[in-house]
């Protein structure tokens, strides 16, 4: 009998110890969700007021909130939503061509690190794996999505030595090119000098996110 009283007496300072955990976590969980919750409503607020690309005039962009901003044209520079962030404290532009030199300078005027890291966010020409929506459709126009598997298997070792070598991915803007042509420039490029290729992929940054910004923001 006194075992058992006992036993009830650990098993009863065991749930009181776990009570108060649990109430503790239970509180964490719901500050968590409630904090979940808000975020989630602010994302939806955003989208809602996110005009539809292609429909954006200057002077929207020019009116826009910051967050509307960021993610109505931060995704022309591929998974760099920083460049957009500092470009909306340029504002006005007195034109499309303004907004793309003003942040065209942020880049240029920003760190190695942060330059690698912009081309290091491009995905692999001809890579089978998840890419940027935007990546997807301009590869999809070159052909990119249609290789047989020895110009697949071509793609990906000319990928490799181009990044063993610079330490990014080979970039080009694909919009006028095939397959054959971004292989041509692939195998030509190759051969430049660390200093050279950084130039060109910066450039080639640059043609893809005027070309990305002329798709969504209307002249």
């Amino acid at each position: 009998m006194k075992k058992s009283i006992y036993a009830v007496s650990l098993l009863a300072g065991s749930l009181l110890f776990t009570g108060c955990t649990s109430n503790s976590q239970s509180s964490n969980t719901n500050e968590e969700s409630g904090k979940a919750v808000d975020q989630k409503q602010e994302e939806t607020k955003t989208a809602a007021k996110v005009p539809v690309k292609g429909q954006i005039t200057i002077d929207d962009v020019n009116q826009m909130e910051k967050t509307v901003f960021v993610e109505s044209i931060g995704w022309i520079f591929e998974h760099s939503p920083w460049i957009s962030e500092k470009a909306y404290e340029k504002r006005p532009f007195a034109s499309l061509d303004e907004l793309h030199s003003q942040m065209q300078k942020i880049v240029e005027s920003a760190s190695e690190e942060e330059k690698l890291n912009l081309l290091r966010a491009h995905p692999d020409l001809g890579a089978r794996v998840k890419m940027a929506e935007a990546s997807v459709s301009e590869q999809k126009g070159a052909g990119l999505d249609q290789l047989n598997e020895q110009e697949y298997k071509e793609f990906l070792a000319l990928n490799k030595e181009y990044t063993e070598k610079f330490g990014f991915p080979f970039i080009i803007a694909v919009k006028g090119h095939n397959k054959d042509s971004i292989r041509a420039a692939l195998k030509e490029r190759i051969n430049n000098t660390g200093e050279q290729e950084m130039n060109e992929a910066l450039q080639q940054v640059y043609k893809i996110s005027r070309f990305r910004l002329e798709d969504t923001i209307k002249k």
